[in-house]
């Protein structure tokens, strides 16, 4: 497939929640799990790149193997496509399709053309599918519906040589509401470095203040007089954690909310974008958009 600045993975469709006390066990994460450091690791040629992803995908799919007998193969390469830019990106689509008795696996997750970021995608993608297998089959009795976990991304292209790959989780317990989170990855595809904000603002003090009073005051005008105040305060508080979830598009940095964390569920994904020019005073690196530093 061809896609431009941003491609999307196939949309969720809805589904259940988890409840009880495996709420903590099966939701998802509202931020990447720790991952090794990938970025240390010494960067492959291109021709190599596609079998250390398969690799890496292997030996984790050797974890859940005996969760999956006698079912399709977990991991399939999906079409290839690329991202307009100079030099090109190219994207592929891999897939994890677990079943088991009483549960669902769907991943759908990216490979965007370094090793270093492909094999941290896949690590974390089939950590993903192990650790919500293992807590569905820790929980005793039969389920009257499956158990199901959905995972769908989005990658959106900042420079020829930055690019941020936006999760949505979506896990289903029977017959309750959805749970739906977020993961967000910013890599620099020349070494396969995951970026945070330190990498990206030269001064980056004062930046959490800053993100808490704009997204604030951006998502009080969007979502209007019905607003629940207490959760938008709570859930735009300056501590990192609530702005933990970004990336970075062709304009600036955009931040991530999943549902029930500025407004309730049914309110949905919310982001707030902030434009380059705003970020002045915390000296980004304006490489990383493709621009020429200011003297």
């Amino acid at each position: 497939m061809f896609v431009s600045d941003t491609t999307s993975g196939r949309l969720p469709d809805g589904g259940k929640l988890p409840i009880g006390p495996v709420m903590k066990v099966l939701s998802p994460s509202h931020a990447p799990f720790p991952s090794p450091r990938l970025s240390e690791m010494p960067r492959a040629s291109t021709f190599l790149r596609p079998f250390v992803v398969f690799l890496a995908a292997w030996g984790f799919s050797l974890l859940l193997a005996p969760h999956a007998a006698g079912q399709e193969p977990t991991d399939a390469k999906g079409a290839a496509g690329m991202i307009a830019g100079r030099p090109k990106i190219y994207i592929d689509e891999f897939n994890i399709a677990q079943r088991g008795d009483n549960y669902r696996v769907n991943i759908v997750y990216p490979g965007i053309g370094n090793s270093v970021a492909d094999t941290e995608l896949s690590i974390w993608a089939l950590n993903r599918a192990s650790t919500f297998i293992r807590g569905v089959e820790s929980i005793p009795g039969p389920s009257p519906l499956p158990y199901d976990l959905r995972i769908y991304y989005e990658v959106v292209k900042c420079s020829d040589h930055v690019t941020s790959v936006i999760f949505t989780t979506t896990t289903i317990m029977a017959a309750a509401q959805p749970s739906r989170g977020l993961a967000t990855f910013i890599y620099d595809l020349t070494t396969g470095r995951r970026l945070a904000y330190e990498d990206i603002f030269r001064t980056p003090e004062g930046l959490i203040s800053f993100l808490s009073r704009t997204a604030r005051k951006n998502l009080r005008e969007r979502l209007g007089p019905e607003q629940q105040t207490d959760m938008l305060d709570a859930g735009t508080t300056p501590e990192r954690m609530n702005f933990s979830l970004y990336s970075l598009s062709p304009h600036g940095l955009v931040l991530h909310f999943p549902p029930g964390q500025v407004a309730p569920v049914d309110r949905g994904y919310l982001w707030v974008a902030i434009p380059l020019a705003d970020l002045s005073d915390f000296r980004p690196y304006l490489q990383l958009w493709g621009r020429p530093e200011q003297q």
